[in-house]
């Protein structure tokens, strides 16, 4: 599916630094602008909408989370020898000017938030020096309740993101041993320190940046380009990893993702940048891809009519459907694939892996995954 492109110049004509995280509440996107000290939201409402200051005066905000009509973030210190001073913060994006409650304050150089309710799990580095310059030598994770920090394992190599599901946080760890990544799995059912479990290893380069989790699917996208945003299914992990948005770009320029949310009703909002040589500078961007085709776990749209096997390697056939009836299967970005009689088997060993949409002739619809 291609994503729509809402906004293409969040940066205001390159007039501002880095656009690092996002999260989205009641039609606006919130983003958190580091390099200015402060946070932002653009109205989802309209194209290219204007940035509107939410909160200023912060030390490097990081990690954007909502929580009803609460927006959780983080703060580092600005200076690499300021230890344990990085803050776990939280507003009212309800108020005109809202005040900054800082909910703990000796963090040591938080990196991401995921809050699960009022509980929050951050990623935080560990610097040392080398040879005159700061390197992460480890990341953790802890869990923040209250007033009262835990760490749960400390001896992660690079942790790009984190999401919670099943009581479980799931994170991307980056393995320089083997120069790819892989997803583990720490279990948070008590938050005690536990060992982490590996959920999913990469074996093909794709390299993921990006996850968020919608249901039993797992969102990853690659800090590479041409970005693309692919769907793994957590209750088999071993499958194919599915496309479901790309590509991403503006003006000829290709396109990182630097980070995604899903909103409800399976709507992705992605935030980008590419890189724009004539002005030596980057370009952030915003996009929306509605995923809500892909959101029900159940591959039986029409009642009584299944398409098996699902998902599907060679052929498939539709349980409940009578030879010699019309069918016709769509892609997901509408393009009609094929069209015909249903013989009884339909041949897809030539599509490319994805999700189509089967339509038949009494009206009924089935979802079909090609792997």
């Amino acid at each position: 599916m291609a994503p729509v492109l809402l906004h293409n110049d969040l940066d205001n004509n390159f007039d501002i630094g880095e656009i690092q995280y996002m999260e989205i509440y009641n039609n606006n996107a919130y983003l958190s602008l580091p390099d200015e000290g402060k946070i932002v939201r653009v109205s989802l409402l309209e194209d290219n909408a204007p940035m509107v200051d939410v909160v200023t005066g912060l030390s490097l905000p990081t990690g954007l989370q909502i929580v009803g009509n609460e927006l959780y973030f983080l703060q580092e210190a600005n200076d690499a020898l300021q230890f344990n001073t990085g803050k776990l913060c939280k507003i009212d994006v309800t108020q005109t000017s809202p005040a900054v409650t800082v909910l703990h304050s000796t963090l040591q150089f938080p990196q991401r938030l995921k809050m699960n309710g009022t509980t929050a799990y951050i990623i935080e580095a560990h610097p040392v020096l080398v040879n005159g310059n700061f390197q992460v030598e480890h990341m953790e994770l802890s869990v923040v309740v209250g007033s009262t920090k835990t760490v749960l394992h400390n001896n992660f190599e690079y942790v790009d993101d984190i999401d919670y599901y099943n009581n479980k946080i799931y994170l991307i760890n980056w393995n320089s041993n083997i120069s790819l990544s892989n997803i583990q799995t720490v279990d948070v059912s008590t938050n005690t320190p536990n060992t982490p479990q590996v959920f999913w290893t990469d074996t093909t380069g794709f390299s993921p940046y990006n996850l968020t989790i919608s249901g039993a699917k797992m969102y990853l996208n690659t800090d590479s380009v041409p970005a693309v945003i692919r769907q793994l299914d957590m209750l088999n992990p071993s499958a194919t990893l599915v496309t479901v948005a790309s590509p991403f770009g503006f003006n000829g320029n290709t396109a990182y993702v630097n980070d995604m949310v899903m909103a409800p009703g399976n709507i992705l909002y992605a935030m980008g940048r590419s890189y724009v040589s004539s002005q030596n500078a980057t370009n952030y961007l915003l996009y929306k891809a509605d995923l809500s085709s892909l959101g029900s776990d159940q591959f039986e749209l029409s009642k009584g009519i299944i398409a098996f096997p699902n998902p599907a390697t060679d052929s498939f056939s539709i349980e409940g459907y009578e030879a010699e009836k019309d069918f016709a299967i769509y892609s997901l970005d509408g393009k009609e694939v094929m069209r015909g009689r249903y013989p009884g088997s339909i041949n897809v060993a030539t599509f490319s892996a994805g999700i189509y949409l089967v339509k038949l002739d009494n009206g009924g619809t089935v979802k079909l995954q090609k792997n």
